[in-house]
């Protein structure tokens, strides 16, 4: 029960510095957008990479929604069952 806990925090700390890059990486975007044409192909590239990069946070946030409530149902799991334990 405990592995799957592990593996469970695991799961959203990687989640957690996939979507802390792809922030950084937005941040970068933007600051390149700022300084070329708009109808440039390079301009419509970084746009689409951001649209892109949206879908992601949005697939990362439901997923860590997902793992959170399967972490809380492990962690009461756990419980439960250390609170039943006899120890004689």
């Amino acid at each position: 029960m405990q592995d799957e806990i592990n593996r469970l925090e695991r799961s959203l700390r990687e989640l957690a510095g996939e979507r802390d890059g792809i922030s950084t990486d937005q941040q970068r975007l933007r600051q390149n957008m700022q300084s070329i044409d708009r109808t440039s192909d390079l301009y419509s590239r970084y746009l689409k990479k951001l649209n892109d990069q949206e879908t992601r946070l949005e697939e990362i946030e439901r997923e860590q929604n997902r793992l959170r409530a399967q972490l809380d149902q492990q962690r009461r799991a756990f419980e439960a069952f250390v609170r039943g334990l006899n120890v004689q």
